[in-house]
C-alpha cells in the first residue's frame, strides 16, 4: 500500500518542470515517485508543484532543502497529502478550491498516475 510521503513546493520558477524538480531533489540523493507541476486556469505555472515519495525517510531528506535555491529562487516545502496535492491539481473526484490544474506526465516517466490506488 503507498504511504502519505507528499511535498508540496512553493516558490518554484515558472519554467521549472518536472525534470528540474527531480534534479533539485537529487541534491539528497532522492528520487521523487511523482511530481505535478501546479497550473492556473489560463495554464500558466503557478510557481507551485506536488511531489511524491515512496517512504518517510527520502521525504525527510527532502524536506531538508526547505528554503534552498532553485535558480534564483528560494523553494518552500512543506508536507501534505494526499488529498490536498489530488485536490490542488483539479484531479476529479478530489473536492478543489484551489482552481488549478494539475501538470502533464505524473511519475518518473512510468506513464499516466491513479493506476492502482
Amino acid at each position: 500500500a503507498s504511504g502519505e510521503w507528499f511535498v508540496r513546493m512553493r516558490g518554484i520558477p515558472f519554467h521549472a518542470r518536472e525534470r528540474e524538480i527531480i534534479e533539485f531533489f537529487s541534491r539528497t540523493n532522492v528520487l521523487p515517485m511523482g511530481v505535478s507541476v501546479v497550473y492556473n486556469q489560463r495554464d500558466q505555472p503557478t510557481g507551485e508543484a506536488y511531489v511524491e515519495f515512496s517512504n518517510p525517510l527520502d521525504m525527510d531528506r527532502a524536506m531538508s532543502l526547505n528554503k534552498d535555491s532553485m535558480g534564483q529562487r528560494y523553494v518552500e516545502l512543506f508536507p501534505t497529502t494526499r488529498q490536498d496535492a489530488m485536490a490542488a491539481l483539479g484531479v476529479p473526484g478530489f473536492n478543489s478550491n484551489a482552481g488549478g490544474r494539475g501538470g502533464g506526465g505524473y511519475g518518473g516517466g512510468g506513464g499516466g498516475y491513479g493506476g492502482s490506488g
